[in-house]
């Protein structure tokens, strides 16, 4: 079995996705998990992900489209993960078993469970409190939909600020725009508002919503107080950015007249420098 990467099913049914509850034999650890698991020999990813749905689920299932591609946990057992959206074919969804007999050694599957995918409010507690399946959760949530990232576009001077970021759980360094989601009662610009003082210390005017990503909206933003510098994000749990897996690294200004001076890194990743263009254009420095 191939275990260098980890193929998963994000099966979604009526705004739900149906997760599976692992049990550890010696230690009696509990934590939910998206069904998944290696490749055997000569099955492409499709075929492997329908597998596991089968033995892990009870349901069969088609392959929608790819969801996800990142790095695996640091010191997990794999290095990359792939996250396949699922349609239901047939079946009904219980605990399936783990045919290997190394991995059935070590845990078993005891429940399943779908969860809403338009809130959180009823989640488990032992999912939201366990980053290793509740951030990748969140970016699935992204993906299709159930969940908007509110973005600023700090620009000052004919310059545009950008954060230096970790990521968790890859471990893998990006630029990206400051911002992030929605607390309960807040507007969007209250959102962004307090997404630009927590990851940048700035105090911002909200201007202008500028730019509509997919689950990014984009609000141009003046800085009215403050000196820029690498903040925190909240969302994640203390232990994670203490152990260096994620956090603000550095804050930049980018001159929006001319790439000439931007780090190689930002032109290079298409998932930054392409919303990054098109707001350029939104603004006139591009025709």
């Amino acid at each position: 079995m191939n275990r260098h990467t980890r193929y998963q099913g994000a099966i979604v049914r009526d705004h739900h996705i149906l997760l599976i509850r692992h049990r550890e034999h010696n230690t009696g650890r509990s934590y939910w998990i998206f069904p998944g698991g290696g490749m055997e020999l000569d099955e492409t990813e499709e075929a492997c992900v329908q597998r596991e749905m089968k033995e892990e689920t009870n349901l069969g299932v088609r392959i929608i489209s790819l969801l996800l591609d990142e790095a695996g946990y640091p010191g997990g057992v794999y290095q990359r993960l792939k996250t396949y959206l699922c349609e239901i074919t047939g079946g009904r969804a219980s605990p399936g078993i783990e045919p290997e007999p190394e991995v059935a050694s070590e845990y078993s599957i005891v429940e399943v469970k779908w969860f809403d995918l338009r809130n959180e409010v009823n989640w488990n507690p032992e999912l939201v409190s366990d980053p290793l399946t509740y951030l990748p959760l969140q970016h699935v949530r992204r993906r299709l939909g159930y969940q908007r990232r509110y973005q600023g576009a700090i620009v000052r001077d004919h310059h545009i600020l950008l954060l230096w970021q970790r990521v968790f759980p890859s471990g893998r360094t990006v630029w990206i725009f400051p911002g992030g989601g929605m607390e309960p009662g807040e507007t969007e610009e209250e959102c962004v508002k307090r997404e630009m003082k927590e990851e940048t210390d700035l105090d911002v005017k909200v201007k202008e919503f500028i730019l509509d990503e997919p689950g990014a909206p984009t609000y141009l933003c003046e800085p009215l107080s403050g000196d820029a510098k690498p903040g925190h994000d909240p969302e994640y749990a203390p232990e994670i950015e203490a152990a260096g897996l994620h956090g603000i690294l550095a804050v930049r200004w980018f001159d929006l007249r001319s790439e000439a001076t931007w780090d190689p890194a930002l032109v290079n990743d298409p998932i930054i420098y392409l919303p990054l263009q098109r707001m350029r254009r939104k603004l006139g420095y591009l025709p």
